[in-house]
């Protein structure tokens, strides 16, 4: 349940980023960037201890990389976030 709420609130945070986006704000951009290091971070403290321990991990090497995906993909995020706001200061606050 708990995990579900988190996820839950992730996506309707991208949601209204996007939706500031499309409106021009820098706060979309903003939300994006702090999203950018939260979802590798869920993964990572979701799944981690899972991946290295002793028991095989669900699927093996495509939930292996299933979360991985989730990593670099987050970390794209964020990084590219941070550039574009760096180089748009015409956007609105």
């Amino acid at each position: 349940m708990v995990i579900a709420t988190v996820v839950s609130s992730l996506l309707a945070a991208q949601a209204l980023a996007l939706y500031w986006l499309g409106r021009q704000r820098r706060a979309g951009i903003a939300i994006h960037a702090l999203l950018g290091l939260l979802w590798p971070a869920a993964a990572g403290a979701a799944q981690l201890p899972l991946i290295v321990g002793p028991e095989p991990y669900r699927s093996g090497p495509v939930s292996v990389t299933y979360v991985l995906g989730i990593v670099v993909v987050g970390l794209g995020l964020f990084v590219s976030a941070i550039l574009a706001l760096r180089r748009a200061p015409a956007l609105r606050a």
